[in-house]
Order: structure tokens, then sequence, then C-alpha cells
């Protein structure tokens, strides 16, 4: 499954923002640096989804804090393991 993620890096915690319909908005603490926010990214998803990180992909950017993940988790089920807010 592809997830569109919207990312503010430099927070204190990462954390679930909530979501915009099928948009995904984290907090993430890494400085924004692509690859360091990228690897966060991976890390928090892959452990509150408890899945491996090599599972994750990196499709593309749109802009610099929108992204494309590809992923093997559908939607309902992100929704209900990360909160739909």
């Amino acid at each position: 499954m592809r997830l569109r993620v919207r990312v503010t890096p430099n927070a204190a915690v990462s954390e679930v923002i909530g979501w915009d319909g099928e948009l995904l908005k984290l907090r993430i603490a890494a400085p924004a640096i692509e690859e360091k926010v990228n690897r966060e990214i991976i890390r928090f998803l892959a452990h509150k989804l408890r899945l491996a990180p090599s599972l994750f992909t990196f499709i593309r950017e749109i802009f610099g804090r929108d992204k494309i993940l590809e992923m093997p988790v559908a939607i309902e089920l992100l929704k209900g393991k990360l909160g739909q807010e």
C-alpha cells in the first residue's frame, strides 16, 4: 500500500499528529536533513506497527515535507494501529 505522509521535523518526540483523509501527519524527532528524517519516519512507523523497517520504502517526495511510502499494511489497519484522529 502507498501512504502519503506530511512531516514536521525537529520535534521533541516522534508522534502522530493525525489524519487528513488518507494523509498521515507526523511530528518527527530528527533534524530537517532528508536522510535523517526519512530514517526516523521508517523507524517510528516500523516500531508503532511492529514491522521490520526493511518493509518500508520511500517512493518519492512531493515537496520537502510531503512523502510517499510503500508499505505492507492496508490503510484501515494503519488507522486502527496509529489512531484515527
